[in-house]
């Protein structure tokens, strides 16, 4: 396809363009400059945005992912604390909805020294590519006296 342009009238009081000026052939034409955003993931056909949050003690399942769709996490945030003295933390981010689910994230909090603050792990990220969930998100405690909050974003579709 040959370059082309548009004749526009002139207006002195109106709206204006953001445009370069830029000679093509014979012609000095101007190129409209456009800022393409992507739009949010609820707002894609057959994308539903979801946001989840929790806190526990013990096991939770923080998602169900709806039937024959899967959820894709795009921003995440973690943070657990272990009051246990002698034991570390162990905590499992799984994608299931039991403790059955496969792994996608393992946390280790040491144990907290005698009359100090509870040891702490926090996980905070924006995922570059989007961390797919087939069946659920599930936090599974293993070991140690854990308190955590967790939040999720993303989508599913």
């Amino acid at each position: 396809m040959a370059d082309s342009f548009i004749q526009l009238p002139p207006d002195s009081t109106g709206k204006k363009l953001d445009a370069d000026e830029l000679t093509i052939g014979a012609n000095t034409v101007q190129r409209q400059r456009v800022l393409a955003i992507p739009p949010r993931s609820n707002q894609v056909p057959g994308r539903t945005g979801v946001f989840k949050s929790g806190v526990g003690t013990g096991d939770l399942l923080v998602h169900t992912t709806t039937a024959s769709k899967t959820l894709y996490v795009t921003s995440f945030s973690f943070i657990v604390y272990n009051t246990d003295t002698i034991n570390r933390g162990t905590v499992y981010i799984l994608n299931g909805t039991t403790n059955a689910g496969t792994i996608i994230r393992s946390y280790y909090v040491p144990q907290t020294p005698t009359g100090a603050a509870p040891a702490v792990v926090m996980d905070s990220v924006a995922m570059p590519e989007p961390i797919p969930f087939s069946s659920g998100v599930f936090v599974d405690v293993a070991a140690g006296s854990l308190n955590f909050s967790i939040m999720i974003s993303g989508y599913e579709e």
